[in-house]
């Protein structure tokens, strides 16, 4: 029973499907979640690690066969149209013994990411307030929930997913992001930091 995560993505370049598979924490940590045959980068929407992924995956693409995307030649593939996303995430949140750690899957990719071209981004030397993620989190905590529920770090991580690429992709290009962290004068002027500290909460 080979220990592993069973997950779902979606990408842009073919928004009607999401895939269901299976990898290993070691794998996303080398590899991330993406695949070099596809233009554009994969979505992390799920990720459980489960105690047995050949199996919570062979069930899942079992239950879900009549949604399952076969080629036009017939050979059956890991992706399935989009209409059975939902019940498809519920299945798999219930997986007893499964332990959902999305959160930590997409921190993981999206720290990647914006690494990856570090080097290549303007940095304005006028800049000295330097703030992290982290830092904009405990900002947050002082005024809610975030505080106080238990998986208050995870609840954030996915409450900040939906902005995050975009507010990193603006830093970089006016020169705001410098080694993981972004500008705090940057983020008030621009609005973006009214909205995070104002973000809903995702259970």
């Amino acid at each position: 029973m080979p220990k592993g995560l069973v997950y779902m993505v979606k990408n842009p370049a073919f928004p009607h499907l999401f895939k269901i598979g299976k990898t290993t924490k070691k794998e996303v940590e080398e590899r991330g979640l993406n695949s070099s045959n596809v233009p554009e980068d994969f979505e992390t929407l799920k990720a459980v690690e489960v105690d047995d992924s050949d199996s919570v995956e062979k069930t899942l693409h079992n239950d879900f066969a009549q949604y399952r995307h076969e080629t036009i030649t017939g050979r059956r593939t890991e992706f399935f149209y989009i209409g059975c996303l939902d019940h498809a995430m519920r299945t798999l949140e219930g997986t007893k013994g499964g332990i959902d750690i999305t959160p930590e899957v997409i921190s993981f990719v999206q720290d990647e990411a914006e690494k990856a071209d570090e080097n290549e981004v303007y940095v304005d030397p006028s800049v000295t307030d330097w703030i992290s993620w982290e830092d904009i989190r405990l900002m947050r905590d002082d005024n809610d929930k975030f505080k106080t529920e238990p998986n208050s770090k995870h609840g954030w991580i996915k409450a900040v997913n939906w902005q995050r690429m975009s507010i990193v992709k603006q830093a970089k290009k006016n020169g705001k992001w410098n080694d993981k962290k972004i500008s705090k004068q940057w983020l008030i002027d621009s609005g973006w930091m009214d909205k995070l500290m104002n973000i809903q909460w995702i259970d």
